[in-house]
């Protein structure tokens, strides 16, 4: 396709997608979804097919505005932390109190077999080291 047909085929979906980007506000969480896909997929093809030209560059900056927009960091509210903590963490806690206690029995037996471990082998070592240094490494 030629680059002038490319942008007389789709010029108005991109000036929508600008008073998109204006209204962002008003807009549906899927709509923006879905213009972002097709503003993404217009400004591959760009980059594919004329790769230097200025339609390239005015596709990039729509998308990253848009980009921008839907991926803003949203700021959360200081009890949104106390909530987590507070509600959260212990209802995951007590609905996964099954699986939790069971990672607590296989923790504990293997600390015991790392505690024999280290009885026989590394402490055995330590005492070489003072005996040899006469200080701890």
């Amino acid at each position: 396709m030629k680059e002038i047909l490319f942008i007389r085929n789709n010029i108005e979906k991109w000036r929508a997608m600008e008073g998109m980007i204006d209204n962002v506000k008003f807009e549906m969480p899927d709509q923006l979804a879905d213009a972002y896909t097709e503003l993404t997929a217009d400004l591959a093809f760009a980059q594919t097919h004329y790769p230097h030209s200025r339609i390239t560059i005015y596709l990039n900056k729509l998308a990253s505005a848009l980009h921008n927009e839907i991926y803003r960091n949203k700021r959360e509210k200081w009890s949104r932390l106390v909530t987590f903590w507070t509600q959260e963490v212990p209802d995951v806690m007590w609905k996964e109190r099954k699986l939790l206690l069971l990672s607590f029995i296989i923790y504990g037996e293997c600390t015991d077999r790392r505690c024999f471990y280290l009885r026989r082998r590394v402490l055995p070592t330590l005492d070489t080291w003072r005996q040899l240094y006469g200080y701890d490494p």
